[in-house]
């Protein structure tokens, strides 16, 4: 099959930018502060930083600390209720803020991964992210890194009702610097030629891929017969790896996706799928097939 391709379809965490290592670090960081805060050993919150994940399989459940520290029930005491809404948003400003303070510094483009848009967007290709997050953390993180500008499109999931977070991180209000689509499905690739208003078929001819997992990311390109780029830069180490898994479901995202019937999908015949242990090799790969200069 010809390939005119016009754009590439990204991965975010651990393909553009670390996720493991600095969330590695800003879990144990934020499962601390809270323990200081409210007085809770650290295993006791640990323990329902998990049981809210698994709640909801994912490790970045923007609401958690409302649902760990809710509200009591029945509450009609003014006084008492503004008092319970106080200590629940403070509780979520020294979650925030010591979860930030950990990651400082440690969230900044993969080596080669800003030389590598700029050529993209120099040769008019269209860049969309495409993330399992809700698409306003997917936004802040390509904004922290630097990366925004060079995006024409971010997919992610739904953002979480954030009118009970202090005024000045609600994202209701701010305008988005580039558009947002929200995915109605769990999984966003499984309605990709809804959202980006193009066939499966032509996904498949006009967008190429690039993202770390060798099982989500590679499944995607599957299903459209896509050109596969498998990004194999260096992540998080097996001990980062292992704390995290103290904080995420219960049940291992892997596990929930084979089960889903979204991932299950019959390999088209044009999918091609290169190895890339940097981006040089994928510059030179795109450059050999004229997709760039």
């Amino acid at each position: 099959m010809k390939r005119e391709i016009i754009g590439v379809i990204t991965d975010i965490d651990d393909t553009l930018i670390p996720w493991e290592p600095p969330h590695a670090k800003a879990y144990p960081a934020m499962a601390r502060a809270l323990s200081e805060a409210s007085g809770l050993p650290f295993e006791t919150i640990r323990s329902k930083i998990q049981e809210v994940n698994t709640k909801h399989g994912t490790i970045e459940y923007t609401a958690l600390i409302q649902e760990m520290f809710p509200l009591p029930s029945g509450l009609t005491d003014k006084k008492a209720l503004k008092e319970a809404r106080a200590q629940q948003h403070l509780l979520i400003e020294i979650a925030r803020e010591s979860s930030a303070k950990a990651k400082e510094g440690l969230i900044e483009p993969f080596r080669g991964i800003e030389i590598l848009l700029q050529i993209l967007h120099t040769n008019r290709l269209a860049l969309v992210a495409l993330s399992d997050a809700p698409k306003n953390l997917a936004y802040l993180r390509l904004k922290k890194a630097g990366l925004l500008p060079y995006f024409d499109m971010i997919i992610g999931s739904e953002s979480p009702d954030d009118s009970k977070f202090a005024p000045a991180h609600r994202m209701e209000d701010k305008t988005f610097e580039v558009p947002t689509k929200t995915s109605e499905k769990k999984k966003p690739h499984a309605e990709l030629d809804r959202l980006l208003g193009i066939t499966a078929t032509g996904i498949g001819k006009h967008y190429f891929f690039m993202g770390n997992s060798g099982f989500s990311d590679q499944g995607e390109a599957q299903k459209y017969g896509s050109l596969f780029y498998h990004t194999l830069w260096d992540t998080g180490t097996p001990e980062e790896r292992a704390i995290l898994l103290q904080y995420a479901p219960q049940v291992s995202l892997d596990d929930q996706n084979s089960n889903d019937p979204d991932s299950k999908v019959l390999i088209k015949p044009a999918f091609e799928k290169i190895e890339a242990k940097n981006t040089q090799i994928l510059i030179d790969d795109l450059q050999r097939r004229k997709i760039i200069k």
